[in-house]
C-alpha cells in the first residue's frame, strides 16, 4: 500500500503542475489578447502643436506688409497715409518753394536782390525773366545763372546764398495736422476709383497696388517739398470672397476682410474632411490675364510649427484634394474636372509655380 501511495501521489502532483502550466499559457495569451486588443480599441495618432499664428487671427494677426504692398485697390477700400519731414537729410540740399535766396552778382552789383521762391518753382531776375531754382543745389544754379548771363555780362559770376530754407515745411504741416489724426489721414477710394489726398487733390487709383500708389504719392509730394515723404498702409478692404472647394465641411465662398491664411478659410470651411490631403492644397489666384496655380504643403507646416503658408486675397480659389498632386498634369486635369465646372463660366490661361517663387 506504501508503495502504491506513493505512486498516487507522484501522479498527483505531476497532474498539479501541468494544470499549473496550462493556467500559466493560458494567463499568458488572454493578457496578450487584452493588450492587442486594447492597441485596436485605442488608435493612435500622431498630434502636432500648432502656432495660432498659422490661423492668422481676424483683427489681431497682420499678414505680411510686403502681401498687403501688392493688393489691387478698390472701392471702398481704406488707406491710412502718414506724413513725414526729412528735416536732417545729410545729402545736398536743394532748393525748394518759398525758400529765401540771396543772389549776388559780382561783376554787377546792381543787380543783387533777395528773391523768395514761388510756389511754382520760380524766381524772376533782371534781362532773363522766370528762372526755375527748385530742385537746384546752389552750384548747379550758380553754372545755370552763368549760362544765362552770358550773353548779357562779361565773365558773369556770382555768390549765392539760401539764408531761410524749408521755410513751407512750417506751412504744410499746418494744413496736414488733423486734430483727430495728427499727420496722418484716413483715405477712402470712391466708386469711381478715385480717392482725395490732402494738398494735390483727386488720384485715380484703379489697377494700381498700395505699392505704386505710394510710390506715385511720394513723387507728387515731393515736388511740394524735397523733404514731404510718405508711408501708404492698407487699413482695410472691401468685403470679398474668396472660395473653397473639396475636402471641406462646408465648400463654397467666404467673405474676408483682410487677408487670410489657407488655415483660416479651412476653418471657416468647418475643417478639413478625414480624407483631405494636405500635403496638396491647391490655390489659384488671378494674376494680369491669367491663373496661376500653387500648391502648398500645409501638412508639413502644421507639422514643423513653421507659419510659411499662403495668405489669400480677394477672389482667390482653394482645392482640398483626395490624393497627392504630384505633377503640373495632375493640377490640369483637376482645373479642367473640378473648378471649371463648378459654377465658374469664364475662361482663363494659367501656369503653375511653386510655392518658393
Amino acid at each position: 500500500m506504501t508503495c502504491y501511495n506513493r505512486w498516487l501521489r507522484l501522479i498527483e502532483n505531476l497532474l498539479v503542475l501541468r494544470a499549473s502550466i496550462v493556467l500559466f499559457k493560458l494567463w499568458i495569451v488572454a493578457g496578450c489578447l487584452f493588450v492587442v486588443s486594447g492597441c485596436f480599441l485605442q488608435p493612435t495618432m500622431k498630434s502636432y502643436q500648432m502656432p495660432a499664428e498659422l490661423f492668422g487671427k481676424t483683427g489681431e494677426h497682420i499678414p505680411d506688409q510686403r502681401l498687403l504692398d501688392e493688393h489691387e485697390l478698390q472701392p471702398e477700400d481704406v488707406l491710412d497715409i502718414i506724413y513725414h519731414f526729412d528735416i536732417n537729410s545729410k545729402g545736398i540740399y536743394r532748393i525748394a518753394t518759398h525758400d529765401q535766396l540771396d543772389i549776388k552778382f559780382i561783376t554787377a552789383p546792381e543787380f543783387n536782390e533777395s528773391h523768395r521762391v514761388r510756389p511754382d518753382g520760380f524766381i524772376s531776375l533782371p534781362y532773363v525773366g522766370d528762372v526755375k531754382v527748385v530742385g537746384f543745389t546752389v552750384e548747379q544754379l550758380k553754372g545755370r545763372l552763368a549760362e544765362l548771363y552770358k550773353e548779357i555780362l562779361i565773365e558773369p559770376q556770382f555768390y549765392i546764398t539760401v539764408p531761410k530754407y524749408q521755410t513751407n515745411i512750417k506751412e504744410l504741416k499746418q494744413n496736414l495736422y488733423h486734430p483727430a489724426y495728427g499727420l496722418s489721414r484716413e483715405i477712402l477710394v470712391r466708386g469711381d476709383h478715385r480717392a482725395s489726398f490732402p494738398l494735390i487733390g483727386d488720384v485715380d487709383v484703379k489697377h494700381k497696388t498700395v505699392s505704386a500708389l505710394r510710390k506715385m504719392l511720394n513723387k507728387r509730394y515731393g515736388r511740394l517739398n524735397t523733404a514731404l515723404q510718405v508711408d501708404l498702409l492698407l487699413k482695410r478692404t472691401q468685403s470679398s470672397k474668396v472660395f473653397v472647394f473639396g475636402e471641406v465641411g462646408q465648400p463654397g465662398a467666404f467673405p474676408i476682410q483682410k487677408p487670410i491664411s489657407i488655415l483660416s478659410l479651412i476653418a471657416l470651411a468647418g475643417g478639413a474632411s478625414s480624407d483631405a490631403e494636405l500635403s496638396s492644397v491647391l490655390t489659384l489666384r488671378r494674376e494680369n490675364n491669367e491663373m496661376v496655380a500653387r500648391v502648398y504643403d500645409i501638412r508639413e507646416s502644421i507639422r514643423t510649427g513653421k507659419a510659411a503658408i499662403s495668405y489669400l486675397m480677394p477672389d482667390d480659389i482653394v482645392f482640398i484634394p483626395k490624393t497627392r498632386l504630384a505633377e503640373a498634369g495632375d493640377i490640369a486635369r483637376m482645373l479642367g474636372d473640378v473648378i471649371l465646372f463648378n459654377g465658374f463660366g469664364f475662361s482663363f490661361s494659367y501656369r503653375v509655380d511653386s510655392k518658393d517663387n
